[in-house]
This record gives C-alpha cells, sequence and structure tokens, in this order.
C-alpha cells in the first residue's frame, strides 16, 4: 500500500514496463509497480484465473465468442468517467543509493489532472508534453544523441534534465522532490 497526497492510499503490484532500464542501468533490484486503487489487483487477478481475458474462441448458447470481447464489452462503458468525475494520473519514482557516504533516498511524485481548459487528459500531459518538449530540444540541438535513445539516456545530461522540468512546469505539470537521508 502506498499513500500519496491528495490521492490517499493505492496499492502497489509488480508490472512489466521497465523496458529498456534493465539493459541500460545496472541496478539488481530495480522494480515497477503499478499504482491502482485497493482491490483493484485481486479483481483483476479473478477475471484473469477464469479466462475472461482469454482470446481463444469459445461456444455460448451456440455462438462463439472469445472472452476477451465480451469482457471489454462490458467492462469499457463501466470505466467511462462521469460527469464531473476527475481523471488523474498519479506516478511515484523512488531511487535509493549510496552518495558521499550517506544512504539517500529521493522520491518524484507527480499527480496531475485533466484539464478542462485544453481538454487534455492527464495521461496525454504526462507522456506528450515530455515527447514534444524532447523533440523540440533534439531539433534545436540541445540534445545530440546517435539513433535510438532510451529515455533515462536524458537523465544522464543534467542541463537537459532540468530544461525538460521547466518546460513542464511551464505546462503546470509538476514533480514534487523530496531527498531524505536514511
Amino acid at each position: 500500500m502506498v499513500n500519496l497526497p491528495k490521492i490517499g492510499t493505492l496499492e502497489a503490484f509488480n508490472t512489466d514496463g521497465l523496458r529498456s532500464l534493465l539493459y541500460t542501468i545496472k541496478i539488481p533490484s530495480m522494480k515497477e509497480k503499478t499504482l491502482r486503487y485497493p482491490g483493484y489487483a485481486e479483481k483483476m487477478r479473478m477475471l484473469r484465473e477464469t479466462g475472461f481475458f482469454s482470446d481463444t474462441t469459445i461456444k455460448v448458447g451456440g455462438v462463439k465468442i472469445k472472452p476477451i470481447d465480451l469482457t471489454s464489452k462490458l467492462l469499457f462503458s463501466k470505466w467511462e468517467l462521469k460527469d464531473g468525475e476527475e481523471e488523474l494520473t498519479a506516478m511515484r519514482v523512488m531511487v535509493q543509493g549510496k552518495k558521499d557516504e550517506k544512504i539517500l533516498r529521493y522520491t518524484y511524485d507527480l499527480i496531475d489532472y485533466y484539464n478542462e481548459e485544453e481538454k487534455a487528459t492527464s495521461m496525454s500531459r504526462a507522456t506528450g508534453f515530455p515527447c514534444a518538449i524532447m523533440a523540440r530540444l533534439v531539433a534545436q540541438g540541445e540534445f545530440r544523441y546517435p539513433g535510438v535513445c532510451p529515455p533515462e539516456y536524458i537523465g544522464r545530461e543534467h542541463k537537459v534534465y532540468q530544461k525538460v522540468m521547466e518546460e513542464l512546469e511551464k505546462r503546470n505539470v509538476f514533480y514534487k522532490e523530496n531527498i531524505v537521508e536514511i
């Protein structure tokens, strides 16, 4: 369970989003977790274990269907936001390690909401803005890396990282940083 300011308690469970980080940074205990409201993981596990996500055709009442198609039809409409319900993106990045003989933990929290004025979802803001900012920095020659560049390489260039964070703040996307000695 993870408590996030302004959001409350969320459950965190292991997922598979590390992608290139697994190969570009040598960290033996790195993991990615997805945050959801309490109870979500157990509900998804039950659906998976009972076959609701299977794409193997089955026969029901003489009709051939894929369970995943039925599940999608039933659930997607239930997951649509109701009028006045806020869409949000919450993310926490925690890094812990030794620096100058001290054990430090860096925590970065992002909580972003749907932008009514722009009609932009928080997920589009949290993912699209960094891509657009980096495209501009590449076009302006401020970031030069030949070939395909994993996102974590951006962090190797402090000046570029700072520029990305400044540009996000101009768009009201804020990461709160906290550093504690352990």
